[in-house]
Formats: structure tokens, C-alpha cells, sequence
């Protein structure tokens, strides 16, 4: 019987192909295998992480997520908790630790082979002390609000009265950080030149944001979120080196809602 010489030069192609295709996933199994069954070594594996920095929260706490966090599997089957996998998993596991603990501001992780790990935290410093109509919260100077305080009446830190109609959930910001930001200059540049320290701030308004600030000594500055911080210091500087210098004591508010000049208001 006559056979094709091209067709059966074809079948064995294919049988050559599929012979390379089956060795090819046979050693990329076992690749896999011995991959994972090295993930698996106990001389690896992370079990108990070291806390510390911790000024005023429980090293305990810290440490009961970060071992739920390394009994967790990758794709069920990567294990969190060999020393190698951590190295590619530390940045999930800070952020986990800042959205649970709003107090911390910072997590590092000292790393030492083969299975060891100490977690540094840096936590927030208080800036400001927010009451609104319900609760007062701990800020730091970029506006998050890390832990529920006592009411701002008589606090050492910058006592800030919100009256918007909003909800903060600790982790959350008042106020943007630039608008902060642009804040404390304002506040920074007057105290500078005036001998007073600002002590508290007063937050109205919805969409255009009204601030009145008070200082040490009475004196209040009115401004709002639209204010060039950069006019408003300008402006206040001239105002005071010209005029308000001698007159300071006798003024009830100045304010540098406009751009080309200041208006203020005696007592």
C-alpha cells in the first residue's frame, strides 16, 4: 500500500511537538514543585515579629495583625509568611497597619536572615486639637485625624472648632494637606513679626471656606479658601510695618479676604 511520505513526515512533527510540550510542562511542574516546597522551609518562615517605637499604642496589637497578615496565602498557595515572599509583601502590610492604627504615621521593617523581622513605628505628632458639633479628634500637621480627644477648651495644642455638617472616621483629613500647608505659612509669617502665637481656628462654610483665627493676645485674622496666602502675607507685612505696628493692641480683627489691601476693625 502506498503511503504518503509528506503526510507521515507531518505525524511525526506533531508527535516531536507534543513530546517537546509534555517535557517542557513536566519540568516547569517540578520548577514549581521544588519553588514552592522552598517557600515551605521552616528554617524560612516568619513567626514571631518584633514591635517597637510604639510610644503610646500596644506592640500586641500591632503584632496580632501582622500574624494574621503572614498566615495568608498568595493565590492559596503562596505562603506570606516565608522571609523571601515578605520582602515583596511589606508594602501591603504597612498599609494595612496605617488604615487599622490611624495614630501611625510611619512603618519600616528591619529585616535580619533567615526568618526574622522587627516592625519600627513612627506615630503622629499632635498638632491640633478639632472639635465639631458631635466629637473632637487629635490631628497631625497634615490634617489626619488619628485618635477621639477630650473637648478642645482648655488644650495645650491648637484647638480648631469645625462647624460643617461632616462626618470624620479616624484616618480622614479635615482639610487638605496644601491647604494646611499654606495655613501654617500664613500663621508662621504673622507670629514672626508680631510677637503672638496663634491658639485656635474657627472653620464655617461649604463650599467657600471661611477661617478666623485667633491669637494669644485677641487678635483674630480673617481669611478664607480662596485667599493668595502669598497676597495676604504680602499685604500684612505693609499693613503692619506702616500702620498696624503701633495700633496692634487696640485692633479687634484684621482681615485678608482681599487682594490689594487689608481692612481691620479697632475694638
Amino acid at each position: 500500500m502506498f503511503r504518503d511520505p509528506l503526510s507521515r513526515s507531518r505525524r511525526l512533527q506533531r508527535k516531536r511537538a507534543y513530546r517537546r510540550i509534555i517535557i517542557f510542562l513536566g519540568k516547569t511542574a517540578l520548577v514549581w514543585i521544588f519553588f514552592i516546597g522552598f517557600l515551605y522551609i521552616p528554617y524560612f518562615r516568619i513567626d514571631s515579629p518584633e514591635v517597637t517605637r510604639a510610644k503610646s499604642m500596644l506592640p500586641e496589637e500591632v503584632q496580632i495583625i501582622t500574624r494574621s497578615f503572614l498566615q495568608e496565602h498568595i493565590w492559596g498557595i503562596i505562603p506570606r509568611s516565608n522571609f523571601f515572599v515578605f520582602l515583596f509583601s511589606q508594602k501591603t502590610l504597612s498599609g494595612m497597619l496605617r488604615v487599622k492604627f490611624p495614630r501611625i504615621d510611619m512603618v519600616r521593617f528591619k529585616k535580619s536572615l533567615p526568618n526574622r523581622i522587627t516592625i519600627m513605628l513612627e506615630e503622629r505628632n499632635t498638632w491640633s486639637n478639632l472639635c465639631n458639633a458631635d466629637s473632637c479628634f487629635y490631628s497631625d500637621e497634615k490634617g489626619i485625624l488619628f485618635a477621639p480627644a477630650p473637648h478642645a477648651g482648655g488644650t495645650i495644642f491648637f484647638a480648631i472648632e469645625d462647624t460643617r455638617k461632616t462626618d470624620y472616621p479616624l484616618g480622614s483629613s479635615f482639610l487638605p494637606e496644601e491647604e494646611l500647608e499654606k495655613m501654617r505659612t500664613l500663621f508662621g509669617e504673622i507670629e514672626k513679626r508680631t510677637g503672638h502665637k496663634f491658639k485656635t481656628l474657627h472653620i464655617a462654610g461649604e463650599e467657600l471656606l471661611k477661617y478666623e483665627a485667633e491669637t494669644d493676645k485677641g487678635l483674630r485674622v480673617i481669611f478664607d479658601s480662596r485667599t493668595d496666602i502669598d497676597f495676604a502675607v504680602a499685604n500684612f507685612l505693609t499693613a503692619y510695618d506702616g500702620l498696624l505696628k503701633e495700633k496692634l493692641e487696640n485692633i479687634d480683627y484684621i482681615d485678608l479676604r482681599l487682594e490689594n489691601k487689608v481692612f481691620y476693625k479697632y475694638k
